[in-house]
């Protein structure tokens, strides 16, 4: 039965308007919540305030309905998916013009499920001036552009950011790192692990200052705006309908990591519009020109549901946690991202309902991690496998190669890669000896899994009598737990460990480290690593030319 909505364009004082009027407050009548009140779809509240009945009965009267508004599905009209999708697959390289822009804010500020719990109480946004200042600028442009809708101050602008999810948490955190004042934690005044106290100054008649502040933007709510707006909601499906078709990777789709979680999890590959994240975590000085020593960790999410032109743009990348200094997180970074672990596991085992603007259907949006992309400093923090000692290679676990070569470790026995039937692995130039060993081992995700169970549980924290305490490992301890030093955050997620990738190394370190030390050195340039220390070390332990020579000499000698 379809529900006639063509009065809603009639004129207010009309009898169709007011006689669909009534029969629309009849259905709403029917969807009111636990405090009887409903969305009101007037063309000021747009579907993102609740009102009583008479005050939607009111606005509608008085304002007029949303005309926008053609599918009911805050007043109970059902929607029937479609699963035909139909996309374009070439680049979008044109703009949205000034009107379209329009259109875009307008779309998501109809169709944005405002979540109270998800922002902070006053919708902020990280400001780069004063308030007074940037209450200055904005009189300023409003008197430039008198036919504008430019806010009338800061704090107009922060309510209108908040309406379409801009907003952020502020989430006090304990000094030492070992926890959160958040959720169960959120009404204590000291830490529950090291007892320090939550606030800078206790004694203080004024608002207390916190010790840090951890600042979380969720992600539902951006995910939300990409869906809401038909312009970026197109292109959330793109990898559906763009895979490559020549065999060769130009996307995370033609991958096989990929590929093989949608053969474990094809529920949710039957919906090409879940989204699957990438995470990117580093630190950084912000204060670098002041010659301080402070590290900020920034943790960083985009979506390869869109085009490679689209996905590793600027503009799509998601600021989700900014993690305070003046220390680097290291190992705690756990107790950081636990607002967006929780999140991630919401998304992963319920996932939201969503409305898509290019298609007009609403659907149950779920996302997934499908990796992380960072430096190998960063990644020994998120994945919590130490990059030293004699077992630092995370993939070849206890078959790495190693040895030690005065005060540092050398990671050797590359041949053991190469084909077995390869002539490298029969040549004595590399440290005297042929290479018989094979291929290092693929652990699978069990005997991980195992490896991570013999790990005792850790004190999050840098306090010194607590978790910031120093560890002593016998050499029994060592072997049973190997390299890690943690249980990773990341295998709370259920479907992490049987990710085929789990962490990349991102290109420009790989560039950088390996590959211009590898030119440099072909080249003999200045930043060589062939010098001479280097040259009596290799020779200290057979790997040169001239050591390979003495030893076939003396082999030589002893057969005659």
């Amino acid at each position: 039965m379809t529900i006639d909505k063509s009065w809603i364009r009639e004129n207010r004082m009309s009898s169709k308007y007011l006689e669909g009027l009534k029969n629309f407050m009849k259905i709403a009548e029917k969807h009111v919540n636990s405090k009887c009140k409903v969305r009101c779809p007037c063309k000021t509240c747009v579907n993102s305030y609740q009102q009583v009945l008479p005050t939607v009965y009111a606005h509608l009267h008085d304002i007029g309905f949303l005309e926008t508004y053609t599918m009911w599905i805050y007043h109970g009209e059902k929607h029937v998916g479609s699963s035909n999708l139909s996309y374009n697959s070439t680049p979008r390289t044109n703009t949205p013009t000034s009107n379209e822009m329009s259109d875009v804010i307008y779309d998501v500020m109809a169709e944005q499920n405002t979540n109270e719990e998800n922002i902070d109480e006053e919708g902020r946004g990280i400001d780069p001036w004063t308030n007074s200042s940037f209450d200055q600028l904005v009189e300023l442009l409003r008197a430039a552009f008198l036919k504008s809708k430019i806010p009338a101050s800061h704090y107009e602008a922060k309510k209108k950011l908040r309406k379409i999810g801009l907003g952020y948490q502020s989430i006090h955190t304990c000094k030492n790192d070992c926890a959160l004042f958040w959720k169960e934690n959120g009404s204590m005044q000291n830490c529950p692990i090291c007892k320090e106290s939550r606030w800078v100054d206790t004694t203080t008649k004024g608002k207390k200052v916190p010790q840090k502040v951890l600042r979380y933007f969720p992600l539902t709510p951006r995910l939300r705006r990409m869906y809401s707006s038909r312009f970026t909601a197109k292109d959330m499906s793109w990898h559906n309908i763009g895979r490559s078709i020549d065999g060769m990777m130009y996307h995370p789709v033609d991958g096989k990591s990929w590929q093989d979680f949608d053969q474990r999890y094809p529920e949710f590959a039957k919906e090409p519009r879940n989204v699957r994240l990438g995470l990117a975590a580093d630190g950084f000085n912000p204060f670098g020109n002041f010659n301080s020593t402070y590290s900020t960790w920034p943790i960083i999410l985009t979506t390869y549901n869109t085009p490679p032109w689209i996905c590793m743009k600027e503009s799509s990348f998601m600021l989700t946690l900014l993690i305070p200094g003046a220390k680097s997180p290291s190992k705690d970074i756990d107790v950081f991202v636990r607002p967006l672990v929780d999140e991630l596991k919401m998304l992963w085992s319920e996932g939201v309902q969503m409305r898509d603007a290019s298609t007009n259907t609403v659907f149950n949006m779920r996302a997934m991690l499908l990796w992380t992309i960072n430096d190998f400093p960063a990644r020994v923090s998120l994945s919590g496998w130490s990059g030293q000692g004699y077992l630092a290679c995370p993939t070849c676990n206890t078959d790495t190669s190693s040895i030690h070569v005065t005060k540092k470790m050398s990671y050797v026995g590359h041949r053991r890669f190469l084909h077995m039937n390869h002539k490298w692995r029969q040549s004595l130039l590399f440290n005297g000896q042929p290479e018989r060993r094979p291929h290092p081992r693929r652990f699978i995700n069990t005997a991980i899994l195992k490896q991570l169970a013999c790990l005792p549980d850790r004190i999050p924290g840098k306090h010194p009598e607590h978790g910031g305490a120093t560890r002593k490992r016998n050499d029994e301890t060592r072997k049973k737990e190997l390299n890690w030093t943690k249980h990773s955050f990341f295998f709370e997620l259920v479907y992490w460990s049987s990710l085929e990738l789990k962490h990349n190394i991102d290109f420009m370190h790989v560039e950088k480290n390996v590959d211009e030390s590898f030119v440099n050195t072909a080249l003999m340039k200045e930043k060589t690593k062939d010098k001479k220390r280097g040259k009596r070390r290799l020779e200290k332990y057979g790997h040169s030319a001239t050591s390979v020579a003495k030893r076939e000499s003396q082999q030589e000698e002893e057969s005659q």
